[in-house]
């Protein structure tokens, strides 16, 4: 009872218990109930006696004389079944445990990935609806509905997640539903992403669709309220900056770190004596006198390297008749990040020198 057996030699006749009580009591047992029995017996031989013992359930009714060779035969084939069994169990086993930690660390990866993906989905600052077609019975896309959705969309709609999920574009937002079934179908016929923007209330949404698989869709979306308002009022910075720079009464151009001129108006255009043409990406410094040439160069070093917000300075600059005016000079840093500047140019009283 506390171990197995690769078979069991019974003899028939024992004393106080015969052999054909004691396979009837070992096959009764779930342990042993396949166990091989092999009678041996040197009486109980007849026919009836044999099958009285194969109707108990053993393997073999061996009487003697017994031939050894034969009865090692048969032992060592049952103990080679033992043994393979055992193996067979053993890896059986072992694969199952292999199965089981598969199942495991497939379960843990899972979840990890869900969760990783949950928190994705619930970004603070974006919001993210999942779409999943309807389909009539013949296959055709009939309509849409939304199957989830993260708080920040709820937020944005004033919806709870109960009136939104399940819900249709339809109830939702009728007066563009017939738009969103439009996108959202050719973004699945196509597995293309797309992206378009809309507004809700009194926000302007960027929404980008993408399919994620069978007949669903994810709509992830951001606000770009503010960023709209600041490049609508860059814009008109931009505008604004553009016009006094073609209307200002004193010479203005745009330059690099390398002093050439990227845009020059028109009063810079009066005061050198040339047009713009003419002007674009030439050095500001061959149409100055030579000896102005130093300062000029000192003065933008001096500018983009230690950062001070201006330099101030005369210089003489040469017109396309070869006379030469007399201009007090500033430069000014446009930008940190880009070394461009604004070069500003005003006429002086000062009597032009060698005219």
């Amino acid at each position: 009872m506390e171990q197995d057996f690769a078979l069991i030699l019974l003899d028939v006749s024992m004393p106080g218990m015969d052999g054909f009580e004691t396979a009837r009591m070992i096959r009764e047992h779930p342990r042993f109930e396949r166990t091989p029995i092999i009678f041996v017996t040197g009486i109980h031989v007849s026919e009836m006696d044999q099958l009285k013992g194969y109707e108990i359930g053993a393997m073999d009714y061996i009487s003697v004389p017994i031939v050894p060779e034969i009865l090692r035969s048969k032992v060592v084939v049952l103990l080679e079944l033992y043994q393979r069994r055992s193996e067979l169990k053993r890896l059986n086993e072992e694969l199952r445990e292999a199965r089981e930690r598969l199942l495991q660390q497939h379960s843990t990866e899972l979840a990890a990935s869900e969760a990783r993906g949950r928190a994705i989905f619930e970004h603070p600052t974006q919001l993210a609806l999942v779409i999943e077609a309807e389909r009539t019975p013949e296959g055709r896309v009939s309509n849409w509905r939304y199957t989830d959705v993260n708080a920040r969309a709820l937020a944005m709609f004033g919806l709870t997640r109960s009136r939104l999920i399940g819900s249709r574009p339809t109830e939702l937002f009728p007066e563009r539903s017939e738009r969103l079934r439009a996108l959202y179908e050719t973004v699945l016929i196509s597995a293309e992403p797309a992206q378009y923007e809309t507004s809700y209330g009194h926000r302007d949404l960027l929404i980008n669709l993408f399919p994620i698989g069978g007949d669903a869709l994810i709509a992830s979306g951001v606000d770009i309220t503010q960023s709209k308002h600041a490049g609508q009022a860059l814009r008109v910075s931009e505008q604004r900056f553009r016009t006094l720079f073609i209307t200002a009464g004193v010479g203005m151009i745009l330059m690099d770190d390398q002093c050439r001129i990227l845009t020059a108006n028109p009063a810079f255009c009066a005061i050198v004596g040339r047009d713009s043409a003419e002007l674009l990406r030439k050095s500001i410094v061959i149409f100055m006198h030579p000896e102005d040439v130093e300062v000029h160069r000192r003065e933008v070093k001096r500018l983009l390297e230690k950062g001070v917000e201006s330099a101030v300075f005369e210089a003489r600059y040469f017109l396309e008749t070869g006379a030469m005016r007399w201009v007090r000079v500033n430069v000014s840093l446009l930008s940190a990040l880009e070394p461009t500047g604004v070069h500003t140019l005003d006429r002086t009283s000062r009597p032009s020198e060698g005219i």
